[in-house]
């Protein structure tokens, strides 16, 4: 794993499937983007077009995001049950292997 953003996008995915039930194997670009950047600014902003959306660019940003680590094995998108995002097997190993070294460093 090359670094720390990479971690806390796949534990926020384990942690989202382990808080629920097979409906919520696949979180949402959506709701990833949320949560990876509720403290950004961004969060604040208003989109217009045919009507007003807060935080529109961090769901885009999120897919992006998302499909950069799709790309690299590490999480997979379905469309069923629900569309969304879950880990890999080789994700939950890089993520692991992560968490290793964390605590070999100390």
């Amino acid at each position: 794993m090359s670094d720390r953003s990479t971690a806390r996008a796949l534990e926020i995915l384990e942690r989202y499937h382990a808080g629920g039930t097979v409906a919520r194997a696949a979180m949402p670009a959506r709701w990833f983007g949320e949560e990876m950047w509720k403290d950004s600014p961004a969060m604040e902003k208003h989109y217009h077009g045919h009507g007003t959306t807060k935080a529109k660019g961090l769901w885009l940003s999120a897919g992006s995001y998302l499909r950069k680590l799709e790309k690299r094995g590490l999480v997979e998108h379905s469309i069923v049950p629900g569309a969304g995002y879950s880990l890999t097997e080789q994700g939950k190993a890089e993520l692991a292997e992560y968490r290793r070294a964390k605590e070999a460093q100390g």
